[in-house]
């Protein structure tokens, strides 16, 4: 609780007050060489894929993780037909999306020809019935993936399709509110971001003059980043301001996450990983205070302003790794004073706990 008192604090600083990144290597399963990332919580969690070693000696397998403060767990495989944990090289899992509840979606797929979207939580992998596949899931549960929505209340997959009359056809992200984005039909040929509330479609356009455009994720305040092109079909990662409005943020790029904020982090030509925050674009690979890392992409922020990255490591792996804001430059004298008090409040929570 501490941690994200401190994080809460930091991340209400702008970046021009100098905020620069510690870098938490996420790690590799046990007998593993790597662990590639997937996505973060609001809270912190981590999910991702990495390989490790069957248990009964059938060779490298995949599997689902979610870490949470320095330890990773094994989501692991699906059971087998005599309820045991699946073995062998046909059961692998991998971990895409993670909520504050620790629970962990992606694709589970097993040898007796069960496969399915991942659901399941440290130890315990499941899959969701009649869903292919999960791309994102929120706090209640909820998740999407290809074009359907899942929703545990109710156990019922819903298909977006059926639901837009013929629109939505691919469905990418979804938050807390259940605003969910993606890929859908729109006029004049054009493939358009939305943004889906309950019933309600928002298309968001493309960049002038394109024809296709993809929200790759979405705020908790439903700002929406990702990629469209433009009439010369060079991509270009955008943002969506609060009236829905798209702009663009640089060519030869892809938004892959945003936050309340409005702050972007994504991949591009120029910057293998980049920031979008207060109109300025940043390598985030000249922010980093830890040293030894070259980060190779940027995949998602959460409203703490931590960071899902992709890289490598001292040590020559390539691994998640986790991006925690650090205010490396002396704020304003006003700025000063508030951060004495977040100092002291910080220590007063501490000794009360203690």
């Amino acid at each position: 609780m501490k941690q994200y008192l401190a994080m809460a604090f930091l991340a209400s600083l702008p970046v021009s007050a100098g905020v620069t990144y510690t870098v938490t290597d996420i790690g590799v399963l046990p007998g593993g060489s790597e662990s590639l990332a997937g996505g973060l919580s609001s809270n912190g969690y981590v999910s991702g894929t990495g390989d490790t070693f069957d248990p009964n000696g059938f060779g490298s397998v995949t599997h689902a993780f979610v870490w949470e403060d320095g330890t990773l767990y094994d989501v692991g495989a699906l059971l087998n037909n005599n309820g045991l944990p699946g073995s062998g090289p046909d059961y692998n899992s991998n971990g895409a999306s993670v909520n504050s509840n620790g629970t962990v979606t992606g694709r589970a797929m097993a040898n007796f020809g069960q496969s399915g979207a991942l659901y399941g939580n440290p130890n315990i992998a499941g899959i969701i019935p009649n869903l292919a596949e999960g791309f994102s899931i929120n706090d209640s549960g909820q998740v999407v993936g290809d074009q359907y929505l899942y929703d545990p209340m109710t156990g019922q997959v819903t298909d977006l399709n059926q639901l837009t009359n013929g629109q939505v056809f691919w469905a990418t992200a979804i938050n807390d509110s259940s605003q969910i984005t993606g890929s859908a039909n729109g006029p004049n040929y054009t493939t358009q971001a939305y943004i889906l509330s309950g019933n309600n479609l928002t298309l968001l356009g493309t960049l002038p003059g394109g024809t296709y455009a993809r929200g790759n994720a979405i705020s908790e305040s439903g700002l929406v980043t990702g990629v469209s092109d433009d009439a010369s079909g060079i991509n270009h990662a955008f943002y969506t301001d609060s009236s829905g409005a798209m702009h663009e943020i640089t060519g030869g790029a892809i938004g892959n996450g945003i936050n309340s904020a409005g702050d972007v982090v994504g991949i591009g030509d120029a910057y293998s990983a980049f920031l979008y925050a207060d109109g300025v674009l940043s390598n985030l690979n000249t922010l980093l205070a830890t040293p030894g890392y070259t980060l190779t992409s940027a995949l998602a922020i959460n409203d703490n302003g931590q960071i899902l990255a992709q890289g490598t490591t001292p040590t020559d792996g390539y691994d998640a790794l986790l991006l925690t804001p650090l205010v490396s430059a002396a704020p304003e004298p006003a700025g000063l004073g508030l951060l004495a008090f977040g100092s002291l409040f910080a220590f007063l929570v501490s000794k009360r706990r203690t």
